[in-house]
């Protein structure tokens, strides 16, 4: 589904160049679970907006389903983006003056689809809670909610930023556990990280560290 070759992703400051990624080779098949960890400013987030089709790579091919991402058009790029992957960051990122049914909706772009919104809010136990607004949400439910803003769509590949790191470790297994499940049920999942909460998750770990995949 997914091949890197050769990726490389450079920034030039005052001081001159930071590669903050140097030679990426990684392939990944539909229905993986991959979990990318290191430290921070390992260059983690970087390859995931890469993934991502949100920052271009200083050079080397990005294909997915067998698509060079990055000779794609702008309009192509952002089509791929909003129709075939799903975003789950740190923070929820949910619109305040919306209710969390309307977040949700959000993700389903121009098809909403008020049933299958509230199966989903249903099954991450978050019926109860679609008129509510975020201020009015636990930290654990609002990041429930922004996966089933990213899930809603049905996405092919899932890409996840840190997505446990504000939450306890009760909240932050739920989420793993609803990435667990779009896995087995045929979904891509790509988690960065850089903490050690992922040893039971199923698939395949991969170090990065100083902008280079050292253990595969």
């Amino acid at each position: 589904m997914i091949t890197l070759t050769n990726v490389y992703r450079t920034y030039k400051t005052k001081r001159g160049k930071i590669d903050a990624l140097s030679d990426i080779n990684l392939a990944i098949d539909a229905g993986e679970f991959v979990v990318i960890q290191g430290p921070s400013g390992s260059g983690k987030t970087t390859l995931l907006w890469i993934l991502g089709a949100m920052l271009r790579p200083s050079s080397g091919r990005v294909l997915i389903d067998d698509r060079d991402l990055y000779r794609l058009g702008i309009a192509e790029r952002n089509r791929f983006r909003a129709q075939e992957v799903g975003f789950v960051f740190q923070a929820s990122h949910l619109l305040a003056y919306l209710s969390l049914r309307e977040n949700v909706r959000l993700g389903q772009l121009n098809q909403a689809n008020p049933d299958a919104t509230d199966r989903l809010l249903a099954r991450l136990g978050l019926a109860e809670r679609a008129e509510h607004r975020p201020g009015e949400l636990s930290v654990g439910e609002q990041q429930r909610a922004a996966l089933a803003r990213a899930l809603i769509k049905g996405p092919k590949l899932i890409l996840a930023d840190e997505p446990t790191g504000n939450l306890d470790p009760r909240n932050a297994t739920e989420v793993l556990n609803i990435l667990v499940e779009y896995h087995h049920e045929g979904g891509t999942v790509f988690l960065v990280t850089h903490g050690r909460d992922t040893q039971n998750l199923p698939g395949r770990t991969i170090q990065l560290h100083a902008g280079r995949l050292v253990e595969v």
